[in-house]
């Protein structure tokens, strides 16, 4: 399945009509890729999986779900194990349309940030197509890894 794109059409009007037409403008047009961030509602995550093809960015900032309850509350809801199958169903590996889910994790210096959750990261993400974007924080200063 091809990657959902937006055409963008940016009309640069000529300043000697004072009446601006298709004709008059120079037309610049740029595709660009739209991504939907969430933070795993999972009965709209299903149901938008299966029915767009737009790249989808994951919000996951934790490993445990005693974690993500306090960070994340919504997980109290939709717990990783929830999560996950249904990221499998849709951006499982191998899938038909080639699909792979962002998964964006912030790290917090004693809450997150341990050999052990990297490791429960890995087998969370196991069998789901997926990149991994780490966000480092340093005194409430976010820096992309």
């Amino acid at each position: 399945m091809p990657k959902m794109h937006a055409i963008v059409l940016v009309a640069w009007l000529t300043r000697e009509s004072s009446t601006p037409s298709l004709t008059s403008s120079l037309l610049l047009c740029l595709t660009v890729q739209v991504t939907v961030s969430t933070v795993g509602l999972v009965d709209r995550l299903d149901q938008f999986a299966s029915s767009s093809n737009v790249q989808l960015a994951l919000s996951l900032h934790a490993t445990t779900d005693e974690v993500r309850d306090w960070i994340v509350p919504v997980n109290c809801r939709h717990d990783l194990a929830e999560l996950t199958a249904v990221l499998r169903k849709h951006y499982g590996t191998g899938n038909a349309a080639g699909r792979r889910v962002l998964v964006e994790y912030t790290m917090l210096a004693g809450v997150n940030d341990t050999l052990g959750d990297a490791a429960r990261l890995v087998q969370l993400l196991e069998g789901i197509e997926a990149k991994v974007r780490v966000f480092l924080t340093w005194c409430g200063d976010v820096r992309l890894l």
